[in-house]
């Protein structure tokens, strides 16, 4: 399991997010941001430990054809609060791997602190 790019963990402090501004996703507008998600190979061998130099050249040339996943935010236009998390390939955000979506009671304030 790629543990990087599941959305509530914590995001490592050299992930860059680029502004996206607004987008309209599911019928409404947002402020979205977007990371580039690191591609990772995970191996569990049981048999032997090394992979022979054919077998790494094949999983590296698997890798390189894997679509590259990004990690997206959505915010809410009002008031700023996250409205969806998604694991997704570029372009195809309806097919998330991973899709938290966030709702909030309507009664909620952020203020700021008391100085």
């Amino acid at each position: 399991m790629d543990f990087l790019s599941l959305p509530d963990r914590a995001v490592p402090a050299n992930l860059a997010f680029e502004c996206l501004e607004r987008v309209v996703f599911k019928g409404a507008v947002y402020i979205g941001y977007r990371a580039q998600l690191p591609k990772a190979i995970v191996s569990f061998r049981q048999s032997d430990a090394a992979w022979s130099e054919q077998e790494l050249q094949q999983v590296l040339s698997e890798l390189q054809r894997m679509p590259q996943e990004r990690r997206t935010v959505f915010l809410e236009l009002q008031n700023a609060l996250p409205a969806f998390d998604l694991v997704a390939p570029d372009n195809q955000l309806d097919n998330a791997r991973s899709r938290i979506q966030y709702t909030y009671p309507d009664e909620i304030r952020i203020e700021p602190p008391v100085q």
